[in-house]
């Protein structure tokens, strides 16, 4: 049985469930894949990166990922069930830029997270990584640093990302010889390895949401991830017209919200949401699990949906919703 997970988390791992990772190396690597990606590429120091995501020149998410500049080639994790995507996406732009793309299979990758990660890391005559800023009015994370852990004679790779909201968050990366070795110490030090289905609620939790059945099709600016997901001065790349033009001159109509009803057996990903009057205002996602154990559903929903008194209901069956926080 699981130990219960407390939030805020205090000191967790677990492994990237289902992540997969692949490479672009070459000499034309950063021309080549600048203009495919949302975020910046440019000027990161060895074991820093950054959220990315792909999308179609209609402006539509194909997938999140997680960028890594590593040495002489560019890293990237891609979330359960999207590396095929991810591949697809970038051979299908590869033309005559020298580059190569790869899968990596044998790259190991875990997180570490929680409050007490930072305090942690100086014990262990490290300092957690820093965020490079943006400047401007409002700045926020460009990229995140990465430090190196020895273990046994490998090294391992760790890069701060803000995925989890403000709790201190690490992704560990290298071979899987390393990986292991680092969590079986973080284990022994005290800190609580998740389990996959604790992992997932956890993410539910902080809105790191799941890329094949929250993200797919979706605008970005309906799912909110323009503000840590997307660099507006970096130039052109696929999908960018439809995103700068949303966020200058436009906004979403659309966002993502969690759902709850007292019939949990109910909620089920592709099912209708309908207003007081009948008229269609969104749809669920993904059947999707708290950490209280409770049940809830991803959703998309029309904003107007959501103004003054409104009432949501599944289309099947007129049952009654309710919007949750998160």
């Amino acid at each position: 049985m699981d130990t219960p997970l407390s939030l805020p988390p205090q000191q967790i791992f677990a492994p990237l469930y289902g992540w997969e990772a692949f490479s672009i190396s070459g000499p034309d690597r950063e021309k080549f894949v600048k203009g495919l990606v949302s975020n910046k590429v440019r000027g990161f120091s060895t074991g820093s990166g950054n959220p990315t995501l792909i999308l179609s020149v209609k402006g539509r998410i194909i997938t999140e990922l997680l960028f890594l500049n590593d040495e002489d080639r560019y890293l990237f994790l891609a979330p359960p069930k999207s590396l095929k995507h991810a591949l697809h996406f970038f051979n299908h732009y590869h033309v005559i830029e020298d580059v190569t793309i790869q899968e990596e299979a044998s790259l190991d990758t875990f997180v570490m997270a929680g409050e007490q990660l930072p305090d942690y890391l100086e014990k262990q005559a490290l300092s957690m990584p820093a965020f490079v800023m943006t400047e401007g009015k409002e700045p926020k994370p460009e990229a995140g640093e990465g430090i190196t852990f020895t273990t046994g004679d490998e090294q391992l790779w760790a890069t701060r990302f803000a995925l989890l909201g403000d709790v201190p968050m690490l992704v560990g990366w290298g071979t899987k010889d390393a990986s292991q070795t680092a969590q079986a110490k973080l284990e022994a030090d005290g800190f609580q390895r998740l389990s996959q289905a604790q992992w997932a609620q956890l993410q539910t939790e902080y809105k790191w949401y799941d890329a094949m059945s929250e993200l797919r099709e979706l605008l970005v600016h309906e799912t909110g991830l323009q503000d840590s997901h997307v660099h507006f001065n970096k130039g052109c790349w696929v999908g960018q017209e439809v995103v700068a033009r949303t966020h200058y001159r436009g906004k979403a109509n659309k966002g993502l919200f969690l759902l709850s009803s007292d019939d949990t057996s109910a909620l089920e990903a592709g099912k209708k949401i309908v207003d007081a009057e009948g008229k269609e205002v969104g749809s669920l996602l993904a059947r999707k699990e708290r950490v209280d154990g409770s049940t809830v559903a991803r959703a998309i929903l029309k904003l107007k949906s959501l103004e003054g008194d409104a009432s949501l209901f599944l289309e099947e069956g007129n049952i009654p919703l309710q919007t949750l926080k998160g």
